[in-house]
């Protein structure tokens, strides 16, 4: 026994409407282009990418993935303009494979967009939340004040993240945030 489900189809009025309430959901969420995360262990803010070049210092993982930066009064760490390139790419070659209708393609577009605008942010860790930083057998380490370790379990490609800089690059950046903590 064949079963299929049909759908109405969709009158143009509601294909524009779906694209102008997921536009306005787009640029809301631009609007809102930065919240904190408060919580009693530690607070962190989910801030817009900063560019390598307008932080006090900025370093890469050797694989280009993932950027750590100082800027400001905090410590961010997001990926890198390769690395979201890298998932464009592949979110453009998924599209590609598909042969769909014209408002599939819209829809698909639209959630590649959402994925992008989603990824396009940084992880923002206060200064005031690191009691220590250093580095040791080949891994940055950052200590919040309760000494546990943040980004102690993160993973980009099953990469551990903050073993994947270089031992110069980690240094550099432990000693400009050093100065700021004092």
């Amino acid at each position: 026994m064949n079963q299929s489900l049909s759908l109405p189809k969709l009158s143009t009025i509601t294909v524009v409407a779906a694209v102008l309430l997921l536009t306005s959901l787009s640029q809301t969420a631009q609007a809102q282009r930065s919240f904190y995360i408060h919580d009693e262990e530690m607070d962190i803010g989910i801030v817009p990418r900063i560019s390598p070049g307008e932080a006090e210092t900025a370093i890469v993982t050797q694989d280009g993935m993932v950027d750590l930066l100082l800027a400001g009064d905090a410590i961010v760490i997001q990926f890198s303009d390769k690395k979201l390139d890298h998932i464009t790419t592949e979110i453009n070659d998924d599209n590609k494979a598909f042969d769909e209708s014209h408002f599939g393609a819209v829809l698909r577009s639209m959630v590649s967009s959402g994925v992008r605008t989603l990824l396009d942010r940084g992880l923002s860790i206060p200064l005031y939340e690191i009691s220590e930083i250093s580095y040791k057998e080949d891994r940055l380490i950052i200590l919040n004040m309760n000494g546990a370790e943040i980004f102690e379990d993160l993973e980009i490609d099953d990469k551990p993240v903050m073993e994947q800089f270089s031992r110069r690059d980690a240094r550099r950046f432990i000693t400009a945030v050093e100065r700021k903590m004092i």
